[in-house]
């Protein structure tokens, strides 16, 4: 212990002139992200609407139970979509568009049926077929025939059908 001494002492006289070294740092900065604002100027354009009515039908394998099939054709009774008919919907419009080079189908209607051993359903759309023609810049006199249809959020109001005929 004796020979032990001397080195302690040594290390506690070193260590008891070392001072404590604190230390604080603060920064602080404000983080604002930048404003990514454009402006795209709107676009209006004719539809040119096919008199000729048009009907297409898509055929879809069934993977639902009986059940579910009568609970959707319930809910399509009733104009409710259950998402795998709003599904069927839109890939049926999507393909009836293609086929027909339309750019929309007005007044579309739906018919969704299902095969009587329930394998397929088959979803049909009939409407005429539109192509949207002549764009142009908006001006004044086509903003003020939309903003009546606008609702209190800015959002085009998609309850009605709006068709507009210029007098020329």
């Amino acid at each position: 212990m004796k020979k032990h001494f001397p080195l302690l002492l040594l290390v506690a006289v070193l260590l008891s002139s070392c001072s404590a070294i604190y230390t604080y740092r603060e920064s602080t900065a404000r983080y604002v992200e930048p404003m990514r604002a454009g402006f795209v100027t709107p676009v209006v354009a004719d539809m040119k609407i096919s008199p000729t009515k048009i009907s297409y039908t898509a055929k879809f394998e069934n993977n639902l139970s009986k059940r579910d099939v009568i609970s959707i054709m319930d809910d399509v009774n009733n104009n409710r979509d259950a998402g795998i008919v709003l599904t069927w919907k839109k890939n049926t419009l999507a393909a009836a568009l293609k086929l027909h080079q339309a750019d929309d189908i007005v007044t579309p209607t739906f018919e969704i049926t299902p095969s009587e051993d329930l394998k397929y359903i088959e979803v049909t759309v009939t409407g005429y077929p539109a192509n949207y023609i002549n764009y142009r810049k908006a001006t004044q006199e086509d903003v003020n025939l939309i903003v009546p249809f606008l609702d209190d959020n800015k959002n085009l109001k998609t309850d009605g059908v709006l068709i507009i005929k210029k007098n020329n």
